[in-house]
């Protein structure tokens, strides 16, 4: 018997208020695709050939409360970090892009 999960798909899972709309602005900024969706749950899944190992996926929560971070009652949840060339190149993508 093994002792790891041999996992079939791994996903990134982001509770939001607008699932729609955060899938949205993932696939422009990556360069990814919507893929399935639903009305609450939507995909961002990368390009067709490509072996980025994950997915993201934007649920929507009626109740959503963002964080306030760094400081607030909210405290953050979760984040993604991304490793770019050059950080002075990608901002202006990121922020042309809805962050």
């Amino acid at each position: 018997m093994s002792t790891s999960l041999k996992t079939q798909q791994v996903v990134f899972a982001l509770d939001c208020p607008d699932a729609r709309a955060l899938a949205d602005f993932y696939a422009r900024l990556l360069g990814w695709q919507i893929g399935p969706a639903s009305e609450d749950w939507v995909n961002v899944v990368p390009p067709e050939g490509t072996t980025a190992g994950f997915h993201i996926a934007c649920q929507q929560i009626d109740d959503y409360r963002a964080p306030e971070w760094p400081t607030g009652s909210t405290p953050q949840q979760a984040h993604m970090d991304f490793t770019v060339e050059s950080i002075a190149e990608s901002e202006p993508l990121a922020i042309a892009n809805g962050a």
